[in-house]
């Protein structure tokens, strides 16, 4: 993983408001979806402010992601679509994904379990499709941790991430993959109470 920039939490909002918006979630309602694109895009506070307050309130996702520790320094960051560079993703440590990756939060292995068994989740399984199609929004996936040596937690992005595992680690896609992928990383001092270590 190599870190870009540092960013605010105004830019890690947008950016996840952004990938969820995107995601599928809010399909039902296309003008909230397209106004909320446009405000997220325009590179002006108050609309994007407008917006992510909007997606919080619709989602539901505002106390998950209050959970995060205070002290999280953010960053944007690159991640390769490596076997090293995945055996250091862990899913978020909550019941479904233990029982996806035989209680270990480890994102290979919850892949895996995934492709074998995808009546268990069909939105991963849809989103690793679109993948190969170009039709998911990558913008958003956000990763928490407390060393940058350390394995790294998801915060959002679980379908993305095992869309790029399958797609471009697994199984090498050459017209579907990128050297690197753009995510969010969070590192603090303390652990967030929803990663696995």
């Amino acid at each position: 993983m190599k870190i870009i920039q540092k960013i605010d939490d105004h830019e890690v909002l947008r950016r996840i408001a952004i990938g969820e918006i995107n995601s599928g979630v809010f399909n039902s309602d296309q003008s909230y979806k397209q106004w909320a694109h446009k405000c997220l895009q325009s590179n002006n506070h108050n609309l994007e402010l407008e917006a992510i307050k909007a997606y919080l309130d619709r989602s539901g996702r505002e106390p998950f992601l209050r959970s995060l520790p205070v002290d999280t320094v953010w960053y944007l960051a690159s991640v390769e679509p490596t076997l090293k560079e995945f055996s250091q993703i862990r899913t978020v440590d909550l019941v479904e994904w233990r029982d996806r990756s035989d209680q270990s939060c480890d994102l290979i292995r919850a892949s895996k379990y995934i492709e074998k068994c995808p009546e268990v989740d069909p939105r991963v399984t849809q989103i690793a499709r679109a993948f190969l199609a170009n039709s998911i929004e990558l913008n958003g996936i956000t990763l928490h941790t407390t060393s940058l040596n350390a394995p790294r937690t998801i915060v959002e992005g679980h379908g993305r991430l095992i869309a790029i595992f399958r797609n471009c680690v697994e199984s090498r896609v050459p017209k579907s993959c990128k050297e690197s992928y753009e995510v969010t990383l969070g590192v603090s001092t303390q652990r967030w109470c929803l990663s696995p270590h």
